[in-house]
């Protein structure tokens, strides 16, 4: 599989990369606006990818159809083109991925902003209906969850801070793309993490207070599920990356950088 993979580095002092993997409806353009510039001044040579059929990585069936499996295929695919083992950093459905990824392999560690919990999706997924309940309705009558977010109140509401500026809200929505149904079900029941077989993971993770999408006690039961720390980043909405007190999390993840890998 072809896939799109952005690289920002300036001069190379750390000794893992970091390998950024993106939630439902973005691709790697996300991570460009901040964290990786930030990273890759603190010496880390980072690394974005897009998974398929999102920015433009290949396309080899139709969206809706693929399946978490093949994304975290897409992730080894990456790891390995990568040179040295790099540090996985999962936003959202991207760190669902990142918990899959680590049933097989091993990196020295792993960062999970505002993670998919181990238990899926059916907790924000019920919220999104109680909110948007004709929006969710079309999603799924037509398979496509673009749906969703196509309305700029509602990926406000879900991903961004009410002090986000407007115009930068309005640029991110429109670069918001379709996602992958059968692995949106995937997350809600049919290929949950098998946590047993995640094995002592280096792993922080992070997740926003004002997150209208995966609560801050989901965020916990996830780090007490894994036997690891967590931080709750004050003032910050859903989209950690791209939102105004990004560089809040940014400096909580690079303090845990500098002490774990």
């Amino acid at each position: 599989m072809k896939l799109e993979i952005i690289r920002h580095h300036q001069q190379i002092t750390q000794k893992h990369p970091l390998l950024f993997v993106h939630g439902m409806w973005h691709a790697a353009w996300c991570w460009q606006p901040h964290f990786m510039p930030y990273f890759a001044n603190l010496g880390f040579d980072t690394y974005a990818l897009s998974l398929r059929n999102h920015g433009k990585s290949g396309r080899n069936k139709a969206i809706w159809r693929v399946r978490i499996r093949e994304y975290v295929e897409d992730v080894r695919q990456a790891v390995e083109s990568i040179e040295g083992d790099p540090i996985i950093v999962g936003h959202s459905m991207g760190g669902f991925i990142t918990q899959k990824y680590l049933e097989r392999y091993q990196p020295p560690g792993a960062i999970l902003l505002a993670s998919v919990p181990p238990y899926g999706i059916m907790g924000p997924t019920l919220k999104v209906l109680r909110k948007f309940p004709f929006s969710f309705i079309k999603a799924n009558l037509t398979v496509n969850l673009h749906n969703i977010v196509a309305h700029s109140d509602a990926a406000m509401e879900l991903l961004f801070s009410e002090s986000l500026p407007k115009d930068l809200a309005k640029k991110y929505q429109n670069q918001l793309q379709n996602e992958a149904y059968l692995g949106y079900l995937d997350m809600m029941v049919f290929d949950l993490p098998k946590t047993k077989k995640i094995k002592n993971p280096n792993m922080l993770v992070i997740g926003a207070e004002n997150d209208k999408v995966i609560s801050p006690k989901d965020i916990e039961k996830t780090a007490k599920t894994y036997k690891t720390t967590f931080k709750i980043i004050p003032n910050i909405a859903h989209d950690i990356m791209l939102d105004t007190n990004w560089e809040d999390a940014a400096r909580t993840m690079a303090n845990w950088l500098s002490k774990n890998s």
